[in-house]
């Protein structure tokens, strides 16, 4: 049986990296919200949803 990760810290690790200098943001952006959002992480970054205790 495959195991599929849920981890937002293994997604994380495979986002494209933000240069220092900005000149990738955009495609940093949208990578990084579609996957959050496919995650299941999104409303914790817009406010939607609240903090895990």
């Amino acid at each position: 049986m495959t195991s599929v990760t849920t981890s937002l810290s293994d997604f994380l690790m495979s986002v494209l990296k933000l240069l220092s200098s900005g000149k990738n943001y955009t495609m940093f952006s949208e990578r990084f919200k579609i996957g959050v959002n496919t995650k299941g992480f999104w409303g914790h970054f817009d406010g939607m949803t609240p903090c895990p205790l």
